[in-house]
């Protein structure tokens, strides 16, 4: 299982996991996560985690979380993977919009040797690092 404790802010990205299935702990704040089988934002589900709560993903579904920008109070949570100790990273695909094509799109997730994110849009093969 792999884990990590996020800080949501008020943006995020659709991105699902075909390789694990992931856990969300909110431990204080509230949360919103919308939640599709496709990476299609206009047919996602809102889904509110208070403090205490938790939501589930299976592999293979998007979601997107975040912290809504009406909201003062910052999201502290955990997040947990499983089952596998480190992603397969060609197994990860996050819905954002391409800076070549303009469409909000899949995009393959690769990461580099130097640690950053790497983009391919699965649209036009545009490329990017953040």
């Amino acid at each position: 299982m792999q884990g990590g404790s996020p800080r949501l802010q008020p943006w995020g990205e659709s991105d699902t996991h075909h390789d694990q299935e992931e856990v969300f702990y909110v431990q204080s704040g509230e949360a919103t996560f919308e939640v599709t089988d496709a990476p299609d934002t206009e047919a996602a589900e809102a889904v509110s985690v208070g403090a205490g709560e938790v939501i589930r993903f299976p592999a293979g579904e998007f979601q997107t979380g975040y912290n809504e920008e009406t909201n003062d109070e910052p999201v502290v949570g955990f997040a947990l993977g499983a089952p596998a100790p480190k992603h397969d990273w060609d197994e990860i695909e996050a819905a954002i919009p391409c800076q070549a094509c303009g469409e909000e799109t899949g995009h393959g997730v690769s990461l580099s040797d130097g640690g950053a994110f790497e983009y391919t849009c699965l649209t036009c093969g545009n490329q990017f690092a953040i």
